[in-house]
Parts: C-alpha cells; sequence; structure tokens
C-alpha cells in the first residue's frame, strides 16, 4: 500500500473536487512550489466563504473555495491569487484595500506566465480577476502615498 503525502492528497483533493485533470501537472507544481515556500494550502466547501490566506508566524495558510465556481481553472485562478498574497509579505492595513489586491494579482499574473498551458487562458484569467476586483474597487479607500 503507498501512503500519500498530506501534500500529495491535497493535490489529488484540487485535481478531482476541481475537476482540473486537464491541468493536473500544472495544478501539481503550483501547490508543491507553495509547499515548499513554506505554506500550507487546502480546500474548503463552504459556501458563504471567499478563498482566503492568513498570515501568522510559521503557518502561514491558503484557503481557497470550491463552491459556486463558473469555471474549473476560476480554482486556479484563486489559487495563484491566494499565494500572490503570501508572495507580496505582510499587510501593512487592516481590512480590505485595493492596493494590496492588485499587488496579489500582479504576482498572480508573473506565476501564470510560467506555465504555457495555462498562459493560453489568459482571456480567462483577466475577466475573473476584474470580477473578483468589482467590490473593492466600490469600495475602494483612497490610495495613500
Amino acid at each position: 500500500m503507498v501512503t500519500l503525502s498530506k501534500i500529495q492528497r491535497t493535490t489529488q483533493e484540487f485535481i478531482k473536487e476541481g475537476k482540473l485533470h486537464e491541468y493536473s501537472d500544472e495544478v501539481t507544481a503550483i501547490i508543491k512550489k507553495i509547499d515548499v515556500e513554506g505554506c500550507g494550502i487546502s480546500c474548503h466547501y463552504r459556501a458563504d466563504e471567499a478563498s482566503s490566506h492568513s498570515f501568522a508566524p510559521g503557518n502561514t495558510y491558503i484557503r481557497i473555495a470550491m463552491l459556486g465556481k463558473n469555471h474549473p481553472l476560476h480554482i486556479i485562478w484563486d489559487i495563484l491569487h491566494e499565494y500572490g498574497h503570501f508572495l507580496s509579505g505582510l499587510p501593512d492595513t487592516n481590512g480590505p484595500d485595493l492596493k494590496r489586491e492588485l499587488l496579489a494579482w500582479d504576482f498572480a499574473c508573473k506565476e501564470l506566465e510560467l506555465y504555457p498551458r495555462l498562459k493560453s487562458f489568459t482571456a480567462n484569467f483577466d475577466a475573473y480577476k476584474e470580477d473578483c476586483l468589482i467590490g473593492y474597487r466600490k469600495f475602494d479607500k483612497p490610495v495613500r502615498k
């Protein structure tokens, strides 16, 4: 009997539950990269919660919402975006901040460039990003200089 590591089980869950079989190599590489960087990741199935990240010394974690996605790729875009928050470091404000969201999406876009098969869906990525940013733009505080 083969025993899978936690990260292998998590990767399989993303692929199976997200219907991401076609992109299994990319999902595996992205999740492995996140794990190697020292960030945890998991799926969640609560309809009332969006994808999120949490920062704590030695315990940075990404939780990806698996419900309510219009396209399987949206799960990958969420993973890249939440990983972008990890890459951008600790927030310097409390609460939602358009500047921080844009920075996380910039990091996500740079990560997307590393995966040629995913890069071919840049229009889908950009549309999803803009949809996600609507609420932040609506309630944005003026950006501090």
